[in-house]
Formats: structure tokens, sequence, C-alpha cells
């Protein structure tokens, strides 16, 4: 588990402390929230299997999202730069186009682009929403949240084009062309299999629940938290 995780951890555990302590319901009652929350279950069937008010439920999953949210915008960490031994960090980088599939068939309804980064070794991801793809948007996050002398790795979205000229040259850069192959046939190294794998996990995960901008960040926290301590 990273340090981010625990502050995060630490940070949600003190807040639902101080609501177990103001909270007329049961310990059983409030895991089982949590746990229906977390599962994506309906609130009519949350208020059936535990007998508690509607009011209740709701004020609980909207509290349980805001937790989620204010972990996702708060507690980040950057990624890449330089390893011990003076090499480049690889980090891979994409971004995805969340959307929900209203009643899990037909047509689509809302949507919000995430963009996405993991480094390899460490497994450590970044995932935060954006407003639009625009080389803009995309670089103002990598200069953020990426390290100096990290070795980014893309596919051939155009935004991406000049990433190694962030601030003079800061970055290395190597483009997978997904057009033409997935992996690159004379480098193996060169693709970005590994984020494409977290974004369309959490992608899948967006268009089966029940949707709800907040609800994006329950899932990014999710990836990015608790995903990590079982997958490498």
């Amino acid at each position: 588990m990273n340090e981010d995780a625990v502050i995060v951890i630490a940070h949600i555990q003190f807040a639902v402390n101080q609501i177990f302590e103001s909270s007329n319901l049961s310990l059983q009652q409030i895991l089982l929230i949590i746990y229906f929350w977390s599962n994506n279950y309906l609130q009519q069937t949350t208020v059936h299997e535990l007998n508690v008010s509607n009011h209740t439920i709701i004020e609980w999953f909207s509290l349980l999202r805001e937790l989620c949210e204010e972990s996702v915008t708060q507690f980040n960490e950057e990624l890449g730069g330089i390893d011990y031994m003076n090499n480049p960090i690889t980090v891979e980088i994409d971004e995805s186009y969340f959307f929900h599939r209203k009643y899990h068939r037909g047509r689509f309804t809302g949507g919000q682009w995430v963009f996405g980064a993991i480094e390899r070794g460490s497994n450590k991801c970044l995932l935060k929403q954006v407003p639009d793809r625009t080389r803009e948007t995309l670089e103002e996050l990598i200069n953020k949240w990426i390290l100096p002398g990290t070795n980014i790795i893309s596919d051939g979205w155009p935004a991406y084009a000049r990433i190694d000229e962030i601030n003079g040259g800061v970055y290395s850069h190597e483009i997978v062309i997904h057009q033409e192959c997935f992996v690159d046939p004379v480098d193996p190294s060169i693709h970005t299999q590994h984020i494409e794998s977290h974004l369309n996990s959490c992608e899948k995960k967006a268009q089966i629940s029940i949707w709800n901008a907040a609800r994006i960040f329950s899932i990014i926290f999710s990836r990015i938290y608790v995903a990590p301590l079982y997958f490498e």
C-alpha cells in the first residue's frame, strides 16, 4: 500500500468514526450500507433490505460519494521521474470517455472524459476527470502530475505530439500507433496496455453503474486505492 493510500484511508477512517459516533444506526447497518453502495445497489433496494428510511440512505450514499470525491481530488502523488539508478521511470498515459448505457442497453447517456496515467514497476495510478482531450488540457495535467525525467508512452492522439517539448524537453516520449499495432514490433516495451486495462476496467463499471457525475469519483477511488492492493 502506498503512502497516499495510507493517508486517504486514515482520513476516511477519521470521518467514518465521526459518523459512527453521531449515527443512530447500528454498526451492522452502517457496514451494510457501505457494502450495498460500493456494489451499486439501488437506493430503493438498500432501503428495503435494511429496513431504514429512504432519507437515511440518500444521506449516506451522498456522504460516501463526497468522501470519495474529496480523497480523489485532494490526495494524489506525482508519477515517474528518475529511479535510484538514474534511469527514467516509464509512465503510460491514455484517455477514455466514460458513459452510461441506459437500462444497461440501448443508447448512451451522460459521459465524462477521464485522463489516466500508470507508473510501471510501482503500478501507481493517476485518474483525473477532464473537460476535453485537447493539447492544452492534457499537457497541463502531464506537467502537473508527471515528474521531469519521465519516459512517457502514449498512443498517437495528436494532442500528445509535443510532449517531448514541454518545459524545454523535460520528458522523453515514445508513441505506439494503434492503427498499426498495439505493441511496437521492434521494441515490445513500447505499449500502453497497462493504462488501457485500468481505464477499460473503470469504464465498464461506469456503464453498469447508476449514472451520476459524482459516481465517477467512487469508481476512480476504487481503482487507485483498492485495486492496487490486489492487482500488480
